[in-house]
C-alpha cells in the first residue's frame, strides 16, 4: 500500500503520525498473532523482521486466478526493475523518512534505487528529463542486459506495506508501456511504472518538448499536465494502462 501526499509535507507528517498512533500492526496467520512495531519511524532497518512478517503474511488459501493472470504474474516476476526518484534541495525530515520506506522496500525485494540529487533542468521538469536519460542509457546496452521497467516515485510518497513486490503491478500484455493512475485532478504521476523501450523514449521526449512547442497552452501541474495531454494523443493512448 502506498500513500501519495502530492507535495504536501503536512499530509506526509500526518500520515506518519497516524501510523505511530496506531501503535502496532497485528498480522494473523494460522491462528497465530504477530506483532509488528511500526518500522517507518525507526532509522535502523529491520529487514529480517520485515521478511518474517512478509512470509507469514501470505494467505493460506490464495484466491484463484485464471491461467492467463497466473502466467503473467510468473513472467513479470523475473522482470528487471529499478526504482527511481529525485531528491535535492534543503533536507526535510519528513521527506527523509518517506524515502527510507522506499529504500527498505527496495532492499527487501532487491531493487536498485536511482536518486537524482542535482537538477538537470528547472522545477518538476527534472522528472521526465531524468527518466529520459535513464531510458536512453539502457537502450544503448545489449537487449538482454537492460533494465526492463523503471518505477518512478515522488519523494513525498510512503510505502505502508513493504511486502508487496512491484511485479504484481506490471501489465500482462506487451503492448502496455506505462502503468499510472488518476485522481480528482486528473493524471497523477507521483508513482508510475515505465517500460524501457523506444516508445517510452518518444513519450518522454514529447513531454519535455511540450511547453516549447505549445508555449501558450496552460499546464496547471507543469510536467504532469504535459504528460496527461501527451498520453491522450493517439500515438500514445493505447500504450497506457490506469490503475484505480
Amino acid at each position: 500500500m502506498l500513500v501519495n501526499c502530492r507535495g504536501s509535507p503536512l499530509c506526509l507528517i500526518l500520515a506518519v503520525w497516524l501510523i505511530v498512533c496506531v501503535g502496532t500492526l497485528s498480522l494473523t496467520y494460522s491462528n497465530k498473532i504477530f506483532k509488528l512495531v511500526p518500522l517507518i519511524v525507526d532509522h535502523e532497518p529491520k529487514l529480517p523482521l520485515i521478511e518474517t512478517v512478509c512470509h507469514f503474511g501470505h494467505y493460506q488459501h490464495a484466491p484463484r486466478f485464471n491461467s492467463t493472470v497466473i502466467g503473467a504474474l510468473e513472467h513479470n516476476k523475473a522482470a528487471r526493475m529499478t526504482k527511481v526518484t529525485a531528491h535535492f534541495g534543503p533536507q526535510d525530515p519528513a521527506y527523509e523518512q518517506a524515502l527510507l520506506t522506499h529504500h527498505r522496500h527496495a532492499e527487501l525485494h532487491d531493487y536498485p534505487v536511482l536518486d537524482l540529487q542535482s537538477k538537470i533542468t528547472d522545477d518538476l521538469w527534472n522528472k521526465p528529463a531524468y527518466l529520459l536519460s535513464l531510458v536512453l542509457d539502457e537502450l544503448r546496452k545489449p537487449e538482454g542486459h537492460r533494465v526492463e521497467w523503471l518505477f518512478w516515485f515522488d519523494r513525498d510518497t510512503v510505502i505502508l506495506n513493504p511486502c508487496i513486490p512491484l511485479h504484481i503491478f506490471l501489465p500482462p500484455r506487451d503492448d502496455i508501456h506505462i502503468v499510472i493512475s488518476n485522481d480528482w485532478n486528473g493524471l497523477n504521476n507521483g508513482v508510475f511504472g515505465l517500460r524501457v523501450n523506444e516508445w517510452s523514449a518518444r513519450l518522454l521526449s514529447t513531454i519535455l518538448g511540450y511547453r516549447e512547442l505549445r508555449p501558450d497552452e496552460e499546464l496547471r501541474f507543469t510536467e504532469q499536465s504535459a504528460m496527461e495531454k501527451v498520453l491522450q494523443d493517439s500515438r500514445f493512448k493505447q500504450g497506457a494502462a490506469y490503475y484505480p
